[in-house]
């Protein structure tokens, strides 16, 4: 079963790590997840350009807010975790204000059993809601996040535009 959902540096012994791989370490991710998670860029442009949006760069605040989420899902379980609902029930906006960004517009997409980046993203532009908000005027950047629950990847895409 496929799900998808939709809504509007730490240092340790000495190796620097970002915030995103800190929170990964927490939860399992695939051993080749850098690799998943940087093919979606080129995908998400090409689905922007498609739809007439504009150029997005990645972030590395989003990508602590996604990575948080996706690792979030991970450890709860679909039938324990609202898929929007963060720890202590933090909507998208309050993770990514708690990631250190400053944001004016958000939207969140996430999706439960795709094994790429170029799955997840058809069946997101293949969704209504999730292809709003990939489309999305006004945002400038974005961050990604993937955990696995059992042996289903957990993609978490966020969507930001700055103050």
């Amino acid at each position: 079963m496929r799900f998808l959902h939709f809504q509007t540096l730490m240092v340790i012994l000495f190796t620097a790590m970002t915030p995103q791989q800190s929170i990964a370490a927490s939860c399992a991710v695939p051993s080749n997840s850098s690799a998943l998670l940087g093919a979606v860029g080129p995908l998400l442009e090409r689905a922007r350009r498609g739809v007439g949006s504009g150029e997005v760069l990645r972030n590395t605040m989003l990508d602590t807010a996604a990575q948080e989420q996706a690792c979030y899902v991970a450890r709860k379980g679909l039938n324990q975790a609202a898929p929007h609902n963060g720890s202590g029930g933090s909507s998208v906006t309050k993770r990514v204000k708690r990631a250190g960004y400053r944001s004016c517009l958000t939207a969140e997409n996430l999706g439960v059993n795709f094994n790429s980046a170029e799955a997840v993203m058809r069946a997101w532009m293949n969704s209504p809601g999730h292809r709003s908000n990939i489309a999305l005027k006004g945002v400038r950047e974005y961050g990604v996040g993937l955990a696995m629950l059992g042996q289903q990847p957990v993609w978490v895409l966020v969507l930001a535009k700055p103050c």
